[in-house]
């Protein structure tokens, strides 16, 4: 996962190790969500 992440980051942000950590995080919390909603569904 943290290789993707890693191969995912945005090459043109001067700080894409801040900002791969807020897409990480970003992309976590969707996930959950989605989980959350099969598990009701």
């Amino acid at each position: 996962m943290m290789a993707w992440l890693r191969i995912r980051r945005p090459v043109h942000l001067p700080t894409p190790y801040i900002e791969t950590r807020r897409n990480a995080a970003f992309c976590i919390l969707a996930c959950a969500i989605v989980n959350i909603l099969h598990t009701i569904g």
